[in-house]
């Protein structure tokens, strides 16, 4: 993502000492810059046009539509890359085959390799490298800021995203188990856990906003 990528950039021009200052520096540009885009949109129906059948359809769309098209990209996209990358192989051993046999057994050789399946080695190096969690973290801090901050607005949204939920922990259990190689461990979730305390202390705010505008126009 090429915010990410500006955002690592001016933390590293910035000088600021200790990695885990730097690493939630990043996450709180990155989290403030997807809640811009994934807010304000709400934020605007809610409380300029005052229009809450609007604001329930958004939010219904959201966090139906745009989960199921993330689970469904985190699936196929390593999976097509994964098969490309058999089919690179397979390829390149054909060709090193073909080199290393006299022509009447290339034929051969390469006839016996299609019918053989890939090694584990193979199948390992096929797969891509998990190396941005980043991802998953923003996936999950928006939709949790969905659930904090428009629940008045929608009370179905905890039920939609614990149902997400279900279904995305399937999703990354197959992701990390047969679509990508092993990620590095790590001891916390970095910045992450400053950036959600912030978002609850909002979601307070705003919620009584939208109660206090619900009643007002009802009133």
């Amino acid at each position: 993502m090429g915010a990410e990528y500006i955002y690592r950039r001016c933390a590293e021009t910035e000088w600021i000492r200790g990695k885990r200052k730097n690493d939630f520096l990043l996450v709180a540009r990155l989290a403030l810059f997807q809640s811009i885009s994934s807010f304000c949109p709400l934020f605007y129906i809610a409380f300029w046009l005052g229009d809450w059948k609007r604001l329930q359809q958004s939010l219904a769309t959201l966090l139906v539509t745009r989960q199921f098209v993330q689970n469904f990209t985190e699936i196929g996209i390593p999976l097509i890359y994964g098969e490309l990358r058999l089919m690179q192989y397979a390829f390149i051993r054909n060709l090193e085959a073909k080199r290393k046999v006299s022509h009447w057994r290339a034929h051969q050789a390469a006839n016996n390799f299609e019918e053989e399946n890939p090694s584990e080695e193979e199948r390992q190096a096929a797969l891509s490298e998990y190396g941005r969690p980043l991802d998953d973290y923003l996936e999950m801090f928006i939709q949790l800021g969905y659930v904090l901050l428009f629940s008045p607005a929608f009370p179905l949204a905890p039920l939609c995203a614990f149902l997400n939920n279900l279904l995305e922990a399937r999703v990354d259990a197959f992701k990390l188990c047969a679509l990508h190689r092993r990620p590095w461990p790590t001891d916390d979730v970095g910045g992450w856990d400053g950036v959600i305390k912030i978002m609850l202390i909002a979601s307070v705010w705003v919620n009584l906003g939208l109660i206090l505008l619900r009643c007002l126009t009802i009133g």
